[in-house]
């Protein structure tokens, strides 16, 4: 009687042990969403990636190497000795505890081992590398993930991700000062970039006084771990932009009507280029992990636009000590005077008018559409302050709000100065009188 209890007892509890195992197995391997991915052989790249199975881990270094090997069944694979490319630098960390047994990851892809890489490919070698993070574990052994990384040109396969951004006034100066009160130049972001898609955002300004945001808050959204993006600090919007990005890897994006800025206070003011996550197939990050299977972390997809730095900041000064033409003058501007700001004209009498910049050997007028397209451009020489748009602008203009400005030049050619863009709307033409 005892002996049989004693055997129903262990029948009874193999089946525990044996899932106490799988458990402890399943809890060993981890797993990484997306699992292989499109860089650019020629540049940068970077993509979200999320970890799951590392509960109580701690996230090491990460390698590029051109061959892996089995670190043991359990434990994933690592860096076969002697083909390592290089390792993710520090300035590129940007590791996120997210929830339960989930990390995420902002993996870049220096060029420089891009560069190594195509080189090993184009010696005969794999065209495909990975990506190698360990996580540190204090039972058990450390664990692995790869990521299996495929050379392209860094066309619309690729993630969408930004490799540099440059904010600038033009004409580009140090610091761009204005009177209080004044209009200051027109701005743009400069970006370069991989895939392709559309990038979304909005422009912020900080005022005197308002604390300045840190390197977490001037990550694009879609850097951070989905359960942290609502913290990053919000500051006063002036504009939003929305992009398509062809797959040429740098895009000019026009910076808000720059009468919107505020320049009533003296001051710093801090002009903030923010990136909201976007919809990228190429990047889809998508992982489920938990303690006990019913946790779900999906991002959707909302990857797009992501970089492994912080977006820079753009500074304007405000100062009333200094009369609005002689700081025009200081910085290169050139003054407009007709048509008026956000004027309505009757585009068969247009005539743009403005005054003479010292430096200036000719004048570029610029006529273009709000969204930065140019429809017209003409060259005219310093002596001409005045100039008729041509007859055929109403009837090829493809839309009646229109923006324009004028550009200085020396005598060989180079910019010494240039005016804000200025809005003007044409007027409906009228239809002709009937005979």
């Amino acid at each position: 009687g005892s002996t049989d209890m004693r055997t129903s007892r262990s029948l009874l509890l193999l089946p525990l042990a044996a899932a106490l195992v799988l458990s402890a197995t399943a809890q060993a391997q981890v797993s990484v969403s997306p699992s292989s991915i499109n860089v650019n052989a020629q540049g940068v790249t970077t993509a979200i990636l999320s970890f799951s199975g590392v509960a109580g881990a701690t996230m090491a270094e990460a390698l590029f190497c051109g061959e892996v090997i089995s670190a043991s069944p359990a434990s994933g694979v690592r860096c076969a000795p002697g083909t390592v490319f290089g390792q993710l630098p520090e300035r590129y960390e940007r590791t996120a505890n997210s929830t339960f047994s989930v990390l995420t990851d902002v993996m870049t892809v220096p060029a420089s081992v891009a560069r190594r890489a195509y080189q090993a490919a184009a010696a005969g070698g794999n065209s495909a590398f990975y990506y190698v993070r360990r996580f540190r574990r204090e039972v058990g052994g450390d664990l692995y993930a790869s990521v299996t990384l495929r050379l392209s040109g860094g066309g619309a396969r690729t993630p969408l991700s930004l490799t540099d951004v440059k904010l600038a006034f033009l004409p580009e100066e140090p610091v761009h000062y204005v009177a209080n009160g004044d209009v200051p130049s027109d701005l743009e972001a400069t970006i370069r970039y991989t895939g392709s898609g559309r990038l979304t955002g909005r422009w912020e300004v900080v005022y005197p006084g308002e604390s300045v945001p840190t390197a977490q808050d001037l990550l694009p959204q879609a850097s951070v771990d989905p359960n942290q993006r609502n913290t990053q600090r919000r500051y006063s919007q002036l504009a939003r932009f929305n992009v398509f990005l062809p797959p040429t890897g740098r895009a000019v994006i026009p910076g808000p009507d720059a009468s919107r800025l505020p320049t009533a206070s003296d001051g710093i003011y801090y002009l903030l280029f923010r990136v909201e996550s976007a919809f990228d197939a190429e990047s889809p990050s998508e992982s489920s992990s938990s303690l006990d299977g019913e946790f779900i972390i999906n991002s959707g997809g909302l990857n797009g636009g992501s970089a492994g730095f912080a977006l820079p900041m753009l500074r304007y000064v405000v100062g009333s000590g200094t009369a609005r033409r002689s700081i025009a003058r200081a910085n290169g501007a050139v003054r407009l005077r007709l048509p008026a700001r956000n004027a309505t004209v009757d585009p068969a009498n247009l005539l743009f008018a403005w005054d003479a910049l010292g430096r200036a050997a000719q004048y570029r007028v610029e006529v273009g559409v709000p969204d930065g397209a140019r429809i017209l451009g003409a060259l005219l020489p310093a002596t001409t302050r005045r100039y008729n748009a041509p007859p055929w602008l109403a009837s090829r203009a493809p839309q009646d709000r229109l923006r324009w400005r004028v550009v200085a030049l020396d005598a060989q050619g180079r910019e010494v100065g240039r005016s804000v863009w200025s809005p003007l709307t044409l007027a409906a033409s009228s239809p002709p009188a009937s005979r």
